[in-house]
């Protein structure tokens, strides 16, 4: 009986509509993703909870904690102007991979220098990223499959 239910899905909804409807899902959480990275730099965390880093000049130290204290003197926050967080976006690398980065022209530059773990989510984050995509997902998979 389930394996009947498994094949009628299979041939309802093709492996290509499922990968469209996981982009879509992850598309339209996206300003989700993005806010929150862009919260958790003006704290200067990684995803982690680790310090992004510090600076090594003081003067540029007392000119970031004046425009940003959330982060606490000397710790990198990536905020500067906030066009670094206003760019993110991402990119498919495979079927079940993304990137997120930023179309900033500091990107490169901040990448080096502090690493591009920075442009990641909490692991919290992610499962509940994946929680809510895939719940959204099987949901539409069900609807093609014995609703249309």
């Amino acid at each position: 009986m389930i394996q009947n239910s498994y094949e009628h899905i299979a041939f309802k909804v093709s492996a290509g509509e499922i990968e469209t409807f996981f982009y879509n899902e992850f598309e339209r959480i996206f300003p989700l993703i993005k806010k929150s990275i862009k919260e958790r730099w003006k704290t200067g965390q990684k995803p982690d909870g680790s310090r992004i880093g510090l600076y090594s000049w003081y003067s540029y130290s007392l000119f970031k904690e004046e425009k940003n204290p959330l982060a606490g003197f000397g710790v990198v926050d990536l905020t500067l102007t906030g066009s670094l967080g206003d760019k993110l976006t991402f990119g498919l690398l495979s079927e079940n991979e993304y990137m997120i980065f930023s179309t900033d022209e500091k990107y490169r530059d901040i990448v080096e220098k502090y690493g591009e773990y920075n442009f990641n989510i909490t692991d919290k984050e992610r499962d509940n990223i994946v929680a809510e995509i895939t719940k959204k997902v099987v949901n539409e998979i069900i609807k093609i499959a014995y609703y249309e």
